[in-house]
């Protein structure tokens, strides 16, 4: 059994002091007699809780400060066997002795008692049992006084904790360098080679009839690390693994030949245990030739949408750059700790990157900074062509890489949003695709063309699904049937036009981007700067303000789909009104389950019609909405968020025959 019975009465601190409504219910004073201001009045320090932490108090950080928050780690079994402690003052009593009073009331008001401590001598602990019955997720201040039996002191600070009953999951070990002994699969690394372990899966547990530890009373202290150690199950003092916000966390271990156990143990912020996982996998010898590990889990991420701001154009030196990119060269933006993004903890950026200017049909890619460039494409454009394409790609050294690879050409980006390790973002609910706009048809507004200087307004919260709490949107954004070159912005209501674009298209062309757009009072607009032109918007997911969504995973990008060489599927362009079934979960980087939804940039080439193409689940029937809409010949490329089913996502095109690429740049998981 893991040694770590003595944590199942733990208290232990979080940061912050409890303020507002929970300060505000401080209620009536614990005591009755008269104030003596010359009886001192318990200290942080000299208040404490039974169980506690070793060496801490149960005042937890508000210590000598004005109380704090502790949590208290409960079980039935401790019923009526938890008592306050007050430190009696050190000085001579008119009675001979001491004693303490104090109040302990639940902070949503629901429940409240007095209690009154034996009398002690000077300078000792007076204890005080709890008899007020303490339920899992409520928190509960209390405060106290010292009294001589004829007065009592002030007040003490008051100090706050929250209980927790509920243990951690059990988390989930995986290894493609010592895989699990029965699965079949073969090891990649021998004795004394290092090989990486996933660890995953591991939830703390929410009190009964809570679906978010944000909502009132279903408070939950959150996997604080795991325990792990090999051939035995781990005790007290075995080394941790700190998980991300999502339970993920890697172990890099080395061997000696034969059969190996590894046991890994989740432990969460109030000190409870939950149950040992067990993996056991084989370590050959004699040595395979050195290889790195493999590479760990991504870090989970939540997003934050951020009105667009301008981050990089070549044409004026925003960025830093003040001239048309080259061929075959590349440039570092410095994306963290610039125009609203942190400087520390950005997974990835969201970015409308624009070329412009070209002197020659050319494309460019965008990727992590410092990593070798990656052999996939995010935009593809003509010579002279103006056009944009939405880029997710994770952030590394607080920068990203852009590559030019023919002729030269400005480039322009403008921040959309940014993915954050922190777990006070936005998490993704996938949908869709649903077509939500059609100016054609006055679906969500009226129908008519979008005139120059002209806006419209679409609600987007409370409609075809959308939670009200979302905080952003994921549109596919078509511009169609324009009478002269223009530009779109897809923006958050009510707010000053940005200075930025989010498509940009020629006379008579259908021209699609996809856009992620904060919702503001539920709504998103939609502006035309010239002539007239048709708006179409397709919802694939929206980001909500609360936990209940995915996470994204940034990763890649890595090529998933090519019918030109065979990639993913047949070596063979999609024919007319044909779709293709492509399967992504379990091909690296994307994992074999609990994926929801993925991000990747699709790019047809080599069509013999004009036509569209859409992207969607699997299984789901021809579509009514499209991805990108391409003429023949030329080659086209639009980031997709796109649901799976099944661990797949289907195309479907609709005229002539057609090459089809999809690059995954990460996906969305509720692990």
């Amino acid at each position: 059994m893991l040694l770590l019975a003595v944590l199942s009465a733990l208290l232990l601190p979080v940061a912050g002091p409890v303020t507002g409504a929970q300060a505000a219910a401080k209620a009536p004073r614990a005591g009755s007699q008269a104030i003596d201001p010359t009886i001192p009045a318990p200290t942080a320090a000299e208040l404490g809780m039974d169980p506690s932490t070793t060496g801490g108090n149960g005042c937890a950080s508000g210590a000598g400060t004005g109380g704090g928050t502790a949590w208290l780690a409960y079980s039935d079994v401790m019923a009526g066997q938890i008592r306050l402690m007050v430190k009696l003052p050190g000085l001579a009593s008119p009675t001979g002795s001491w004693s303490a009073t104090a109040h302990v009331w639940d902070t949503d008001g629901s429940a409240s008692t007095d209690l009154t401590s034996l009398a002690g001598p000077g300078g000792t602990y007076a204890y005080l049992w709890l008899k007020l019955p303490v339920a899992d997720g409520h928190t509960y201040g209390w405060y106290a006084q010292t009294t001589n039996g004829q007065a009592a002191s002030p007040d003490s600070v008051s100090c706050y904790f929250t209980v927790d009953s509920g243990r951690p999951s059990a988390a989930q070990i995986t290894s493609t360098d010592f895989p699990a002994t029965g699965s079949g699969a073969a090891a990649t690394k021998s004795a004394g080679q290092a090989g990486t372990f996933d660890l995953s899966g591991s939830k703390d547990a929410l009190p009964a009839g809570c679906t978010s530890a944000s909502a009132p009373d279903c408070a939950s202290s959150g996997l604080a690390y795991y325990l792990y150690s090999v051939g035995s199950e781990p005790g007290v003092g075995a080394p941790r693994a700190t998980p991300d916000s999502c339970g993920n966390a890697s172990l890099n271990l080395s061997f000696t030949w034969g059969s190996q156990t590894l046991y890994v143990t989740p432990v969460d912020t109030a000190g409870l245990s939950g149950p040992t996982s067990v993996y056991s996998f084989y370590v050959p010898w004699p040595a395979l030739p050195p290889s790195a590990a493999a590479s760990p889990l991504p870090s989970c991420t939540t997003y934050v949408p951020a009105t667009p701001t301008r981050v990089l154009d070549t044409r004026n030196g925003i960025g830093g750059f003040s001239k048309p990119l080259g061929a075959s060269a590349s440039l570092a933006l410095k994306v963290a700790g610039k125009n609203g993004v942190p400087a520390t903890g950005v997974g990835a950026v969201v970015l409308n990157v624009t070329a412009t200017g070209a002197t020659a049909a050319d494309w460019m890619s965008v990727y992590p900074d410092g990593q070798a460039r990656p052999t996939v494409s995010n935009l593809n454009f003509g010579k002279g062509q103006v056009l944009a394409n939405l880029v997710t790609v994770p952030v590394v050294n607080g920068s990203v890489d852009v590559y030019n690879a023919a002729g030269s050409v400005n480039v322009v980006a403008d921040l959309v949003g940014y993915y954050t390790t922190a777990s006070s973002g936005s998490t993704f609910v996938s949908a869709g695709p649903t077509r939500v706009l059609d100016t054609r048809s006055g679906t969500g507004t009226a129908k008519k063309q979008l005139g120059a200087g002209s806006k419209i307004s679409l609600q987007v919260a409370g409609v075809n699904g959308a939670p009200a709490n979302v905080t952003a949107v994921a549109l596919n954004v078509t511009a169609t049937g324009a009478t002269q070159a223009s530009w779109i912005a897809a923006y958050p209501d009510g707010q000053p036009l940005p200075q930025t674009s989010t498509v940009n298209f020629t006379a008579g062309r259908t021209t699609p981007n996809l856009a992620i757009v904060p919702v503001v009072d539920g709504k998103v607009d939609f502006y035309n700067a010239n002539g007239s032109v048709d708006v179409v918007a397709d919802v694939t997911g929206y980001f909500t303000g609360d936990a209940t969504g995915a996470h994204f995973y940034p990763a890649g990008p890595a090529r998933m789909l090519d019918t030109r060489d065979g990639t993913g599927s047949a070596k063979a362009p999609v024919g007319a009104a044909a779709a293709l079934a492509v399967q992504l979960a379990g091909r690296a980087p994307v994992p074999a389950t609990g994926v929801s939804a993925v991000v990747m940039n699709v790019t047809v080439t080599g069509g013999t019609a004009g036509g569209w193409l859409a992207a969607y689940p699997d299984g789901q029937g021809k579509p009514t909405t499209s991805t990108l809409n391409f003429t023949p010949g030329l080659t086209v490329a639009n980031l997709a968020v796109t649901p799976t089913t099944n661990g797949k996502v289907d195309f479907y095109n609709a005229f002539g025959t057609v090459n089809v690429l999809a690059d995954v740049a990460g996906y969305f998981s509720a692990g």
